[in-house]
């Protein structure tokens, strides 16, 4: 597997590191750190999306056999929007919002269901991207396949996959098994999802380091 990306993105990244007094040794994309951090052994019979929730973009990762297949991200910042929305529509304080959010996260008996309403449309625009990108990989993934290939299974990670009721929400209204992820599954034994230096809601935001890290210790 080969994987470019432009000077002007790698080469601050190798300075930053020889500045701290290390040799870089790999760079490496996201997708591949992630998959291999959520992905049982690397190894999957039909195609999986993994989607990052992230601060300042929201990645998708189709995942298939033993290799990313596919991945693109966009510039939401996903946890911002989340918390602005609730601030708008509650008129608070961003500080409150935030609160607010983990507190209700998508339960309608919180708050009167106002969370819920506010946080709806950027929910209705994430089913309408991950709509979007799965079928654009179902039309594009012949060579794979023998036919259109269809998404079985999408997994959560990033700091606002915490949203509380957000996987069961997604996988309502899109009819595909929605789960949130375990960046532990390739490190500690099953079932235990976290360490007692980092709890496993705090994990899911450094499911790309952790991958990366089992790179470190296996290569």
């Amino acid at each position: 597997l080969v994987a470019v990306a432009p000077k002007s993105i790698i080469d601050p990244y190798n300075e930053l590191i020889k500045n701290a007094g290390f040799l870089p040794k790999v760079l490496e994309l996201e997708s591949i750190a992630s998959s291999r951090a959520l992905i049982p052994d690397l190894k999957t019979e039909k195609p999986t999306l993994i989607i990052n929730l992230g601060a300042t973009q929201i990645s998708f990762i189709i995942f298939s056999n033993e290799a990313p297949r596919f991945s693109t991200s966009i510039n939401t910042p996903f946890r911002n929007h989340l918390t602005y929305y609730i601030s708008e529509h509650m008129k608070i304080s961003m500080e409150e919002a935030e609160n607010v959010k983990r507190l209700a996260g998508l339960d309608k008996t919180k708050y009167e269901g106002e969370v819920f309403k506010a946080l709806e449309p950027i929910l209705k625009s994430l089913v309408t991207q991950i709509r979007d990108f799965a079928d654009y990989y179902s039309s594009h993934a012949q060579h794979e396949h023998a036919s259109k290939a269809k998404i079985a299974k999408i997994i959560l990670c990033g700091g606002d996959a915490n949203l509380t009721g957000i996987a069961p929400h997604l996988s309502e209204i899109l009819k595909i098994p929605v789960e949130l992820g375990n960046p532990w599954v390739n490190i500690l034994p099953s079932p235990l999802k976290e360490s007692p230096l980092m709890p496993y809601e705090k994990s899911l935001a450094f499911t790309s380091c952790l991958g990366i890290a089992i790179r470190g210790i296996t290569k």
